[in-house]
Formats: C-alpha cells, structure tokens, sequence
C-alpha cells in the first residue's frame, strides 16, 4: 500500500517538497556544551510523509549557482527518476511513513554567502515552504539557521496535513565522537547509520525495477529531463550555464576513525586517530634499562584533540547495548551447564535408591 501510495504522489507531485539545506551530524563542535543522547540520532518519519533521501555516507553533496531550480525541477517531472541520472539512482534512500531515519541538524546558508538562498521549496511552483527559519526551537550555536531533520519533517507534516513527499538531498559527513561518549557507542552508531542506508537504497532499487512501463516509456519518448547528469552535460565541474555537474564529494572535515579501535588507557572516551603503537626506540632491538624499560611498557597514540599519551585497543566482542561472548567464554558456560546436569543426575540417581532401600 505503501509503494502505491508513493507512485500516486510522482504522479501527482502538487504538494510535494525539496529540502535544499546542509546536513551536519548532532556533535560537539555545533552544539557546544550540549550531550546529545544515541537515541537523538534517529527518529521516526511522521505520519503522510515519504521521504527520499539523496544522500552518500561519508560525502558532501555539491551544489551551487543554479542546480537547486535545476533539480527542483527534475523531481517535480513526473517521469522522474530516469536512468541517466545514474548518481541520483544510486544514492537515493527510500523511506515510508513511520521508518527509521537519521537525524542530523540540518542548516540554512548564512546571508551574505553563496548559500544563502537554501531553503525548502514546492517542487511544483518553486516557491519556498511556510518555515520560519528564526523558529526558537532550534540546536545549535548558529540559532538562526539550525533545526534537526525530526524538526524538519515534523514542521512539513504539520504545513498542510496533506500527505507528500520530502526530497533532501544533501551531505551525509561521518562527523566526530561526542566527547561524552564511549567509542563502543560510535562504533555503534556508524554502523547503525551504514545498515539504514544500504536498507533504503535498497528499497529504492526495487522500486526503480517495479515501476510501470508509463514512467519507463516517457523517458524512452524522449521527453526532456531536467537535473545535472539528465541534462546531458559533460564529465566536469561546470559548464557555461553555471550547472554544477559533479553530485558528491568525500568529506574531509571529520577526525574520528568510523571504526574506533585504539583509545586512552585511562579514558574510553578519547579515541585515536593514529595506530596505537610503541614507540621507535622501543621496537629496534636496542637493550632496555631503568626509566627507558619502563616507557616502553605503553603504547601511544595521537587522539582527536591532538595530543599524544598512553593507549590501549578495546575488545572485538563489545557493542553498545550489552558485551557479546567470545567462542572461549561461551565453550566454559557450556562445560559449567555439562557439570551442572552431570550432578544433578547424580542427586537423583541416590534419592532414588535410598528409597528402593527403604523399601525393602
């Protein structure tokens, strides 16, 4: 019903809406003393929205001049998606009503800069959604232009009441450890992130496979198709129209390793961003004594804030949520379970002839 129901929407595409604004993942450096909790990293889409995401992990979406009257058009053509834009087919996530969705602050350019006309617009008319940017329900330290994506589609559904679909497309950066977290918890959320992901791409592939032969035939018709790859351009940044052609590039801005294996000996919550190892001098064979012996009992690392200290790898076996066994740990549990039965037979076996004694 679902899928229907977001067919009926492409055909009909007069409420639906373009998010054209950054993305930022919920970290230290944007929310200054703010403790985000996990769970505020995810939220539920709102009931009457469909969402597609266009968006790569670990990229930044690239987009100025024109390209958002380009690709608000694009996604207001009924025939969309066509196959010639082959980034925009791979990278969009599919989400229905009442799923699971990341839930990173989402800004608005600054006035004055080159952003600064990002908003959320009707794909149909062009013209920008009823949304207040100076909304006082806002994160961050730029108050004026930070809202969380929960805010976002909240807001939406409660413009109209009328069930559409919401298109960001936007950047997907890894971000950086909140300070207060342990790196078990990170190594949680990355991966966290990267299922939902490969989830809703594939659901978005499916749906590209299922759709009728009317949207595969319009494009085959020839009708003209509107975006940056459906345009037709050449492989390279920009042409003379101004039409940014590239879709994504990798974000560089992050520190923090997606997985984290190294952290401080005496914090869990400093990880490192450098292979934890000893030192030179202590791996070249050279006889140690006193003071150097006892330096070399560490390993070192750099971590996020770019000192250098003692540190030490954690376990393999934990994930956030609980410890999980090791093969070792499970193989005693069972011997102890073995011995438990073992002894408990034996209990029975003589209760059973001391009444066959009594008896006689």
């Amino acid at each position: 019903m679902s899928l229907q129901k977001f067919n009926e929407l492409l055909d009909k595409p007069s409420n639906n809406i373009l998010v054209d604004i950054h993305s930022c993942p919920i970290e230290r450096e944007d929310v200054g003393d703010y403790r985000p909790a996990y769970d505020e990293y995810f939220t539920e889409v709102p009931r009457g929205i469909y969402v597609v995401l266009i968006s790569d992990f670990g990229q930044n979406k690239v987009g100025e001049r024109n390209v958002q009257d380009q690709d608000r058009k694009m996604y207001a053509n009924k025939a969309w998606p066509w196959i010639g834009d082959r980034e925009i087919i791979r990278t969009s996530q599919l989400y229905f009503p009442g799923e699971k969705i990341f839930n990173p602050l989402m800004m608005f350019g600054e006035p004055g800069q080159y952003d600064e006309n990002y908003d959320i617009f009707n794909v149909k008319t062009g013209k920008a959604a009823s949304f207040n940017k100076s909304n006082k329900y806002l994160q961050g330290r730029e108050s004026y232009t930070t809202y969380s994506r929960r805010v976002i589609l909240a807001k939406l559904r409660s413009m109209d009441g009328k069930q559409k679909i919401v298109y960001i497309a936007t950047c997907d950066p890894t971000g950086d450890k909140p300070r207060t977290w342990k790196s078990t918890q990170w190594n949680s959320l990355i991966r966290e992130r990267q299922i939902l992901q490969k989830k809703h791409r594939d659901k978005f592939k499916n749906f590209v496979k299922t759709y009728g032969s009317e949207r595969r035939s319009a494009r085959i018709q020839g009708l003209s198709p509107a975006g940056r790859a459906g345009m037709g351009l050449q492989p390279r940044r920009w042409n003379d129209d101004g039409v940014d052609q590239i879709h994504f590039e990798e974000d560089t801005n992050s520190t923090t390793p997606l997985r984290i294996t190294d952290v401080s000996i005496s914090d869990e919550t400093k990880a490192c961003v450098t292979p934890c190892e000893y030192k030179k001098s202590c791996t070249n064979n050279i006889p140690l004594v006193g003071a150097i012996a006892k330096f070399c009992q560490n390993k070192y690392c750099k971590f996020e804030d770019g000192k250098i200290d003692r540190c030490k790898g954690i376990s393999h076996f934990h994930v956030y949520g609980g410890k999980r066994k090791t093969k070792k740990k499970r193989r005693k549990t069972r011997k102890r379970r073995r011995r438990k039965k073992k002894r408990s037979r034996k209990k029975r076996k003589k209760k059973k002839r001391t009444k066959e004694k009594g008896r006689k």
